[in-house]
């Protein structure tokens, strides 16, 4: 009935305390209750616990995610909820018994609901609390802590508030709006969520039952960045997406950290708007052919892309997602599969538009130059584009052998252009992959004989694709 997903970085303490207060305090609600633990450092130390902790209480369920490192990793929480409904909370928050309960009721008697419903924070004194953010800029940050009267007494109706905090929020899981997936970094999602919710219909309310206590000292330290430089990047994207004026963000910030910092920190973040790999939801590196030889690893692909992801603007858009090893197969049936989970894995996460760049490419410069191309194909509605490296000589893959007797191409095939650079899709696109290609290896590799045997072939048949050469 309920998934309470918290994303976490190297907090052991934190989740290990809310998960075991959810459970034990919530016992009317803890068998039909998902506990959604996101790790965004699963290298980290604390990784192995966290999974030990998931797997010994029930509901509970580990996820490692390493594509960026962002608190708007929150918004995969709920696209990984198994539940209608969907409580985010910090993985340091603590409710009190039976509220958990009654939000659930509260949304099931209104399956309509495109509501964000958040709640008063309490604080450690268990008497004072705040039920909302004024929307005022101070301390480098969009809203300050302030109090409603009517979120004094527990039993008093819902009421509508201008933000709050994002400790603890819930909504629908159909109605959530997504967290734009170029954010990085901490900070900048407050206000922008809220404004996102009214803008598709919703209002923004404060249940004065749903009451949280957070944990907000931290003497051991905080262990992932936190710089000025992500925050007003998140907030000037956040602006952009909703079309809100950047006057007063301006103002404040170049008051509080400097003209100097303000000043680079927007021009950076205006430079990455302008470059045509902006137009991409997600943007990753993979092998499009027999890549053993590559690291797909976060530190392998930032190593063999260092030079040129600064010099083209690509460092803060690259997303990171080593391919899966589960599967004992031929390396061009391995290929397409890494290949197939991961335009699912971009469909899942929302993205309009994903881009796929061939990890053993060392210069993307020219890469850059064609994007614009790619980027007018998709918006003609063409479903993807095949950005094919010019200095390569065209040459057929070798396909895999489902069986001694290879099936001829089909007539529908374009010449084969050589191995391709890059592939962008459009969700249209995406979806499609994912509908015509198995996800199972021997039907898979049936599949792609039907097209010459590879990939490749597969993609070069399809309608609605466009090369540039």
């Amino acid at each position: 009935r309920l998934t309470v997903g918290m994303a976490t970085y190297d907090d052991y303490d934190g989740v290990f305390f809310t998960v075991q207060s959810l459970v034990l305090n919530h016992p009317e609600i803890a068998a039909s209750l998902e506990i959604l633990v996101v790790d965004n450092h699963p290298e980290g130390p604390a990784a192995s616990a966290l999974q030990s902790l998931a797997e010994a209480v029930p509901g509970a369920r580990y996820l490692a995610f390493t594509e960026i490192r962002s608190t708007a990793v929150r918004d995969v929480i709920f696209r990984e909820a198994r539940a209608p409904t969907v409580l985010c909370i910090d993985s340091h928050v603590l409710l009190p018994p039976g509220a958990l309960l009654r939000l659930v009721e509260y949304f099931e008697a209104r399956p309509d609901c495109l509501d964000l419903i958040q709640g008063p924070l309490l604080y450690d004194d268990h008497r004072s609390l705040s039920t909302h953010f004024d929307p005022v800029w101070s301390a480098g940050m969009y809203g300050v802590w302030a109090t409603d009267t009517r979120g004094l007494d527990t039993e008093a109706p819902p009421f509508e508030i201008p933000m709050q905090g994002l400790g603890l929020f819930a909504c629908h899981a159909r109605a959530w709006p997504g967290l734009n997936p170029r954010f990085r970094g901490f900070g900048g999602e407050e206000g922008y969520l809220h404004e996102k919710f009214r803008q598709r219909g919703g209002h923004v309310l404060c249940l004065p039952f749903l009451r949280w206590l957070h944990r907000f000292q931290r003497p051991g330290g905080v262990p992932f960045g936190n710089t000025w430089e992500d925050r007003i990047r998140n907030y000037l994207i956040g602006h952009q997406e909703l079309g809100l004026a950047t006057d007063d963000l301006e103002a404040h910030f170049r008051s509080f950290v400097g003209d100097q910092v303000y000043q680079h920190a927007e021009a950076e973040t205006r430079a990455e708007m302008a470059n045509p790999w902006w137009a991409f939801d997600g943007i990753y590196a993979i092998g499009l052919d027999d890549a053993d030889d590559v690291d797909f690893s976060r530190d392998g692909i930032q190593r063999r892309f260092s030079a040129t992801c600064k010099e083209t603007g690509l460092t803060k858009l690259l997303r990171y997602h080593e391919p899966a090893t589960d599967v004992v197969a031929p390396p061009e049936l391995r290929t397409a599969l890494n290949h197939r989970r991961l335009v699912e894995r971009a469909l899942n996460l929302g993205f309009d538009t994903v881009l796929l760049i061939d990890a053993r490419i060392a210069q993307l410069t020219w890469l850059q130059e064609v994007l614009q191309q790619a980027t007018s194909a998709l918006q003609a509605g063409h479903n993807a584009v095949l950005i094919h490296d010019p200095t390569l000589e065209p040459t057929s893959s070798i396909p895999f052998q489902q069986s001694e007797t290879a099936v001829p191409r089909t007539e529908t095939t374009v010449p084969h252009l050589g191995p391709p650079w890059a592939i962008a899709y459009s969700q249209r696109g995406s979806r499609q992959i994912c509908e015509n290609l198995p996800h199972e290896p021997e039907a898979l590799a049936a599949r792609l004989q039907q097209h010459g045997g590879s990939l490749q072939h597969y993609l070069e048949s399809l309608q609605a694709i466009v090369s540039i050469p």
